[in-house]
């Protein structure tokens, strides 16, 4: 299904239904339409991403000069799998016990590819009452308000 309009529409990936396995358990069927829908919503922010980096390369502005924050970052391997010399530099703010796993998992996948990794800023959400402390919080990691950025609210 399409969603939004222009150069911001954006594809949503449906699975095909399927059976499930005749050896799962009754947990497992309970997680099956999460993991689903989490695939969904993991297509749809990438195609949204997708689409606002073709606009600004027709509006003549190099990814490379753009930035993503990623705020709830979660476990999302976003910024891993957009990493590139002409990707858009990429942050991600979480919950201190958050960034520090996923920063030893991230840079150990960044040792081994060459990836560039997200800079990451350990920080509860619940404290801030809007977002704008947290991207104060993030100008001493390299992010410039002046630049163009995209901000994504993943399942926050």
């Amino acid at each position: 299904a399409a969603v939004g309009s222009g150069a911001a529409q954006a594809r949503v990936w449906s699975a095909p239904p399927r059976a499930p396995h005749p050896h799962a358990s009754p947990n497992s069927l309970q997680v099956l339409p999460k993991l689903e829908w989490i695939a969904q919503r993991t297509s749809f922010l990438d195609s949204t991403l997708d689409a606002w980096i073709d606009g600004l390369k027709a509006s003549g502005v190099s990814p490379a000069e753009a930035q993503v924050v990623l705020l709830g970052a979660g476990y999302d391997t976003r910024a891993l799998r957009y990493s590139g010399d002409q990707a858009p530099a990429f942050y991600e703010v979480d919950l201190p016990v958050v960034t520090r796993a996923k920063g030893v998992l991230s840079s150990r996948y960044a040792a081994a590819t060459g990836v560039r990794q997200p800079a990451m800023l350990p920080l509860d959400l619940m404290t801030c009452a809007s977002g704008a402390p947290a991207l104060e919080a993030l100008a001493p990691l390299g992010l410039d308000r002046s630049r163009p950025a995209l901000v994504v609210f993943e399942a926050v």
